[in-house]
C-alpha cells in the first residue's frame, strides 16, 4: 500500500474483473487501509485484448498511456524497491489494523 503519493504526479487504481464480488472486495481493501482506492472495472474483452491474465498486476502507465513499466505477481522485496524507486515513494508492506469503536472515541 502507499504511505504517500504525490496526487499531482500519481493517480492509484484497482483493475478488477466485472465479475469480482464487489461486496468481498470492498470488504478486502477496507481490511488493507485502502477502502478510498479507485476501482476500474475491466471487461472479459479488455482482459484478454490487454493479456491481463496474471494478478496482480502493476502498471506504471505515463501521461500518454505508455506503459513504462509492468510487474507481474506478488511483489518480492526486489520488486518493491524497483517500484517505491520507479514511483519515487514509499510502500507500507504490512496491513493497517481496522480501528476499533473505542480507539476512535480517545483522545
Amino acid at each position: 500500500m502507499v504511505n504517500k503519493h504525490d496526487a499531482n504526479r500519481f493517480e492509484v487504481y484497482g483493475l478488477v474483473s466485472q465479475s469480482e464480488n464487489k461486496d468481498k472486495l470492498k470488504e478486502y481493501l477496507k481490511s488493507v487501509g485502502s477502502d478510498s482506492m479507485r476501482l476500474a472495472l475491466a471487461s472479459p474483452k479488455d482482459i484478454s485484448s490487454y493479456k491481463l491474465s496474471k494478478t496482480p498486476l502493476t502498471l506504471l502507465v505515463s501521461n500518454d498511456g505508455t506503459i513504462e513499466k509492468a510487474w507481474v505477481g506478488l511483489w518480492d522485496d526486489e520488486s518493491l524497491a524497483e517500484a517505491s524507486s520507479a514511483f519515487g515513494i514509499e510502500f507500507n508492506t504490512q496491513p493497517q489494523a481496522p480501528e476499533t469503536a473505542s480507539a476512535k472515541t480517545q483522545p
